[in-house]
């Protein structure tokens, strides 16, 4: 961790260390433990290092963004892929690509920095070329749940319903209760290839996966892979839920004549 100092002027060559002796320096990344280290009254700028820190998946999603083969990458490889990072925010992206052959090419197993060339290269437009990178990374890391989400929904935004399928339900698998997002997207794939027993599975895992109710396309979805199995009134209750908790969502005129369908149905059963 750096430390910010104001630089001593031509006037004042000197510096005071600063006291942070007992200071604590808090690290807290999205799916991980939070990391605590007590820092030492400094005698040496050397002293202000505080050290190597180690990160905990917290969750499935601490292991569904990090890549175990990279803890074995050497530090050659670990340089290039640093250096692809700074590339990237300066928006060099040309730099960026050759850092990470660079950074595969001295560590064949660097699936996050596959990962990290097809965000790039799907940034830059080229699909086919991000797709291969991605599937370069399963395969070097098949433990690596982020790629196979790139590849769901590359598939999710060609309507490839059976490649959709195929990812998304193979990083559900391996990080259950991880991505809400990518249940809802697994589920509508099957959906649309009318396998509704496991679109039924699906949608519900990712609304046992969405306690906030973030995704409210997934209490849509239950509601119309219910009424495609006649549970009118079960699916009426999805889709009230849905027209209150998303209003202003696009398809609220299509989901206003679902309601009406089941009140309908609904009506006509219990006469």
């Amino acid at each position: 961790m750096a430390i910010d100092y104001v630089q001593a002027g031509r006037e004042n060559l000197s510096y005071k260390l600063p006291d942070v002796g007992g200071c604590h320096v808090q690290v807290r990344i999205p799916g991980f433990e939070e990391v605590v280290a007590t820092l030492k009254r400094p005698q040496t700028l050397g002293d202000l290092n505080v050290g190597d820190l180690t990160l905990k998946p917290a969750g499935p999603q601490g292991n569904a963004v990090f890549s175990a083969s990279g803890r074995n990458a050497p530090a050659k490889a670990r340089a290039n892929y640093l250096r692809a990072l700074e590339a990237i925010n300066t928006g060099k992206y040309a730099e960026a690509l050759a850092s990470l052959d660079k950074a595969v090419a001295a560590y064949p197993q660097y699936a996050a920095a596959m990962q990290l060339k097809g965000s790039v290269l799907e940034l830059l437009g080229q699909a086919e070329a991000a797709r291969a990178a991605y599937r370069q990374a399963v395969a070097a890391d098949p433990a690596y749940a982020k790629p196979l989400v790139q590849l769901a929904q590359m598939a999710a935004a060609d309507q490839n319903a059976e490649e959709t399928a195929r990812w998304a339900g193979m990083a559900d698998r391996l990080v259950p209760g991880a991505y809400p997002s990518v249940y809802l997207i697994e589920a509508s794939a099957y959906f649309d290839l009318n396998r509704i027993d496991d679109a039924d599975k699906a949608v519900r895992a990712g609304i046992d996966a969405d306690p906030k109710c973030i995704y409210p396309g997934l209490r849509k979805l239950l509601g119309e892979v219910l009424y495609r199995k006649h549970g009118y009134a079960e699916a009426l209750e999805q889709f009230e839920w849905y027209l209150k908790e998303a209003p202003e969502a696009a398809d609220i005129s299509s989901v206003q004549e679902r309601v009406q369908s089941c009140q309908r149905h609904v009506k006509t059963t219990n006469k």
